[in-house]
């Protein structure tokens, strides 16, 4: 896990949710999926999905926000998430949308498929191309999904409120199976009873349970 000594308080940390019931026993994977969590807040949490997948990159200005990262202790690199994300914001109108609505047969070597696998080595989880066509193909279907079902939810909405459409809750799920963002499992399993999470004792990984009714993401 990065560590956070020096750095400033997060807005918000998945930790301190109570649906989470977070005992700090965690291993360290564990505790790095939780920080990968923290990151992406900071990064996209409040940008919808609508605005946030089909915005030009340029436009949208991620890198603005590397700061925050930086001072929360969430970067190892922070350089080379600025490199990054000046490849992207010099791509002219080019968005995550389009670019993976793309040529779906390309093995993800281009220059920006590089940078965002340089995100991706710093633990920002965007979607990008693979070098098969069979995972694009289902990388574009979860991220269009999302987009068309989706477009005014938030990372910190899913985290945070209840979702009883189950159509919404079902491209939830897919983009983050597909790494659209980050969505990584832990320690935890979701009851069906409390909607809380409650320690996984039958040994599956289990996804979060999120805000209340309803936002299972488990």
């Amino acid at each position: 896990m990065i560590q956070k000594s020096e750095s400033r308080p997060l807005k918000f940390d998945i930790r301190t949710m109570p649906s989470l019931g977070y005992d700090g026993l965690e291993n360290d994977m564990i505790e790095a999926a939780y920080d990968t969590v923290n990151r992406a807040m900071l990064l996209m949490g409040d940008i919808p999905f609508g605005e946030l997948y089909t915005t030009p990159w340029v436009k949208l200005s991620l890198s603005c926000r590397v700061p925050d990262l930086h001072a929360a202790g969430l970067l190892n690199d922070p350089a080379a998430a600025y490199a990054a994300f000046d490849v992207l914001e010099a791509a002219g109108q080019t968005s995550f949308e389009s670019y993976i609505n793309g040529d779906v047969y390309r093995e993800g070597d281009d220059q920006i498929s590089l940078a965002l696998r340089q995100l991706n080595r710093q633990g920002i989880f965007l979607p990008r191309l693979r070098t098969q066509a069979s995972a694009n193909k289902k990388i574009m279907i979860a991220l269009n999904d999302l987009v068309s079902l989706a477009p005014d939810l938030t990372y910190f909405r899913i985290f945070t409120e209840s979702i009883p459409d189950y159509a919404r809750m079902d491209a939830v799920r897919a983009a983050g199976k597909n790494e659209i963002f980050a969505l990584p499992p832990n320690s935890k399993c979701c009851s069906t009873e409390t909607m809380t999470c409650v320690p996984g004792l039958t040994g599956q990984t289990c996804y979060y349970c999120g805000g209340g009714s309803g936002t299972s993401i488990c």
